[in-house]
């Protein structure tokens, strides 16, 4: 759950009761989900307002949750470390990936009724990752020994770069700084995701960089992105991935997203 992270900024009520089940959700008529106040374009805090947000995942998960016919309820929350401390039901970015996917049906199957502690629904995004650079020199990752490769702090991609001698920078927790790094020449190449680097060009304009044609695949960027319920059951799992079925197909996540700047890219399962 790549998504959510920093420091903790939490805005619940004591009061509140988790939902969890669709029985649960039915009843209270709401349904929390939890996003990082302060990261765009996935989702922003409207000033001191506990309610209203921006960024394509707080547009999906409100609508998400009108569609199965609940209100929403954001809960504001900076550090993935606090998530069990909170009761929110639902996290809208989470990796998924298909051997886990198949695994967790297989188990619901067996057992409908059964409350899980925590649930995947089918993949509804994917995000790439890739280099970037001023130059169209790097042909592969052997040419990179001539140069910096900024990375992202504790990455796979520093130990592999590592492994095969490639100078790194990994003092950078954002896309953005890699893209700047790349762009004012700290760093020969940079290892961005899709959503960041689009991010940066439709909030600054084009940086100048293009994207190095050097397979990145064993570096392990590229991820399935769908949503996890919390102390949930198969019926209310069944009714999300409904409700994200027909977001896909009326185009509602891709145009939400495309407000800003970002391209849809479907699931690869």
């Amino acid at each position: 759950m790549k998504f959510i992270c920093g420091l903790l900024l939490l805005v619940i009520s004591a009061t509140h009761v988790s939902a969890g089940t669709l029985a649960e959700m039915r009843h209270l008529g709401q349904v929390s989900f939890c996003l990082n106040p302060d990261a765009m374009p996935y989702s922003q805090r409207d000033g001191n307002d506990k309610i209203s947000g921006n960024g394509f995942l707080f547009e999906i998960s409100t609508e998400l949750i009108r569609r199965m016919g609940m209100t929403s309820r954001v809960v504001w929350l900076n550090s993935l470390e606090r998530l069990n401390k909170t009761d929110c039901d639902l996290v809208p970015s989470a990796l998924v990936e298909e051997k886990e996917l198949i695994s967790q049906n297989e188990k619901i199957k067996k057992d409908a009724d059964k409350t899980y502690g925590r649930l995947f629904t089918k993949p509804y995004s994917h995000v790439t990752g890739f280099l970037v650079s001023k130059s169209k020199e790097f042909k592969d990752l052997e040419s990179l020994k001539k140069t910096h490769v900024a990375v992202p702090s504790g990455s796979y991609a520093q130990v592999l770069l590592n492994q095969k001698e490639i100078p790194v920078w990994v003092r950078f927790l954002t896309d953005e700084d890699i893209v700047v790094a790349v762009k004012d020449n700290e760093a020969g190449a940079g290892l961005v995701t899709s959503v960041g680097f689009e991010w940066y060009k439709f909030v600054n304009g084009d940086p100048g960089l293009v994207q190095l044609d050097i397979d990145v695949d064993e570096f392990e960027v590229d991820s399935d992105i769908g949503m996890m319920l919390r102390s949930s059951d198969a019926q209310a799992i069944q009714l999300v991935n409904e409700k994200l079925d027909q977001m896909l197909k009326d185009s509602f996540i891709s145009k939400s997203m495309k407000k800003y700047g970002i391209s849809h890219s479907k699931p690869s399962f």
